[in-house]
């Protein structure tokens, strides 16, 4: 069952930045919300956090069939397949927000937070990078939802913790961290989006409740915003509220918008601010001139329908999967299907997984022997390819520059050959391939998962 939403998006610069580095957007039609925070200090925040609200509204405002299929059917898989969607658009932000980076020396290392809401029927869907937070208010209660991706350095007994530094962000590496969840929704309940500016000044969150109760929906977000000022206002303040409007009733799918609703939230010449973010765009915008900006950065992961008379370019033709891919390994050769079958590849092409592996060299090592967490000073994972686990990844953690729970042996009953894949290598394959970039990441993302749910202890009885 559909809910109606009315939602809030308020901003402010603070007393203390000039700029104002964050972005929000609050789609009209109240399907979807973006909260973005620029990282202070570093070098275009401001650009990077425009560019997340662009990226990912641009795909989500083509409305993808996965959120009408969740909203329909409230299914675990169509639920992760909708959760997919958004944590996909977050990743390809990251990666051309990276490219960006790359690429022009002034902007090196810009990075931003986001949080993103989706309304799916009756349900929240919720993606999350940093350290802006969501918050569900529900009757006189509060409860964060997401949380902060930074780490706080040691104080003093007595001390007040100090400000965390961010573990994870869109843009200053070309992976990051996504974290997506789905929340039931209930009549009259608000959903609070904001940034740390406001967060800071809100320690105990039951107060930023208690002011919206008092002040109402109409006047509380700006009140927040005041009182964050108030307090200080050292950052940026930007503040999203959704209100689920009661009662819930049925209402009809969302139709096509003829002229997109991002345009107007985006830097004053789009289509070169597109082009310049991503070079994939040039040719799309050549050839579909009507197309408007917002709906052009959509057009990276949407086929676009160009006129007849526009030349269509030649397609580009994958190899078939052949039975056997060349590697520098004691035989010679070993079998793409261990590849292929691999949970790392999942959803990547033969070619790719072969330029991602090229020259790579077999390492056959003794039953029982631990699987080494670095190779020549770089922190390594390690694709079997024998055994009864091949095509399994053993230290996944590495490949996204994190430690393992535990060392694990490669197996206890035979020698393994294994290809080690160090994250120097997967980085650089991600910073150049960025088509390829948001699955790989995703991928690994579900073997770590699934490698802590495995080595985490049974709860005792």
């Amino acid at each position: 069952m559909a809910v109606r939403i009315r939602g809030w998006h308020l901003t402010d610069v603070g007393r203390v930045r000039e700029l104002n580095e964050d972005s929000g957007y609050a789609d009209p039609r109240g399907r979807f919300f973006i909260c973005s925070d620029g990282m202070g200090g570093h070098a275009a925040g401001d650009v990077a956090s425009q560019m997340a609200v662009w990226e990912i509204g641009s795909r989500l405002d083509v409305w993808p069939s996965e959120f009408d299929a969740f909203a329909a059917t409230h299914s675990h898989t169509d639920q992760r397949e909708a959760l997919s969607v958004i944590e996909i658009a977050m990743r390809m932000a990251n990666a051309i927000i990276h490219e960006r980076g790359q690429a022009e020396v002034e902007k090196r290392g810009m990075g931003c937070t986001a949080d993103v809401v989706v309304i799916a029927g009756d349900h929240a869907l919720c993606g999350h990078v940093g350290d802006s937070r969501v918050y569900l208010i529900r009757g006189g209660d509060i409860q964060q939802l997401t949380v902060d991706h930074s780490q706080a350095p040691p104080t003093a007994p007595g001390e007040p913790p100090a400000k965390g530094r961010l573990t994870s962000a869109l843009g200053p590496r070309a992976a990051c961290r996504v974290d997506t969840f789905a929340v039931p929704l209930q009549p009259d309940d608000r959903i609070l989006m904001c940034t740390d500016g406001l967060a800071d000044y809100f320690p105990d969150a039951r107060e930023l409740a208690s002011v919206l109760r008092a002040r109402g929906d109409e006047v509380g977000p700006a009140a927040l915003i005041e009182l964050a000022k108030e307090r200080g206002g050292a950052d940026n303040i930007t503040v999203l509220m959704l209100r689920v409007e009661p009662p819930l009733i049925d209402l009809p799918l969302p139709l096509p918008v003829p002229v997109p609703t991002l345009a107007w939230q985006l830097a004053p010449e789009p289509v070169a601010t597109a082009v310049a973010a991503a070079p994939a765009l040039a040719p799309i915008l050549e050839a579909v001139p009507e197309v408007a900006a917002a709906r052009a950065v959509a057009a990276l992961s949407t086929p676009v329908t160009t006129k007849a008379a526009t030349p269509t370019p030649e397609p580009v033709h994958e190899p078939e999967p052949a039975e056997d891919i060349e590697f520098v390994s004691p035989d010679g050769r070993k079998r793409m299907a261990v590849l292929t079958g691999s949970p790392l590849f999942q959803g990547i092409p033969p070619a790719a997984i072969a330029q991602l592996l090229a020259g790579l060299a077999e390492v056959v090592l003794p039953r029982q022997q631990a699987a080494p967490l670095t190779l020549d000073g770089e922190d390594v994972a390690w694709l079997i390819l024998d055994g009864a686990r091949n095509g399994h990844v053993v230290h996944p953690d590495a490949l996204l520059g994190r430690k393992p729970v535990k060392v694990q042996p490669f197996s206890p009953f035979s020698n393994v050959a294994a290809l080690p894949l160090t994250q120097a290598r997967f980085d650089a394959y991600c910073d150049a391939h960025p088509e390829h970039a948001a699955r790989l990441v995703i991928n690994v993302e579900h073997l770590i998962e699934s490698e802590h749910s495995r080595l985490r202890p049974a709860p005792k009885k």
